[in-house]
């Protein structure tokens, strides 16, 4: 249970860096279960927590590159 814990905070993470905090300062529900997993990281990652983050990261950064080329071709 605290991997999964682990894994929604941290595609929490991912998904607000990615956002740029667009939302502004809007208000979020946090569960206690998310707030300790927080607070309290395993120590040691697990494995599908690691894939999923790094699947994340080259998503981010396919569509960073889609959108500067895109910005740069004025178009």
């Amino acid at each position: 249970m605290r991997g999964k814990a682990f894994y929604l905070v941290a595609s929490l993470a991912v998904l607000g860096a990615s956002l740029g905090g667009c939302n502004g300062g809007s208000e979020t529900s946090v569960t206690k279960q998310q707030e300790d997993a927080f607070r309290n990281p395993p120590k040691e990652i697990p494995p599908e927590s690691l894939k999923a983050m790094q699947k994340a990261r080259e998503e981010g950064a396919r569509m960073a590159e889609e959108a500067r080329r895109k910005s740069s071709s004025g178009g």
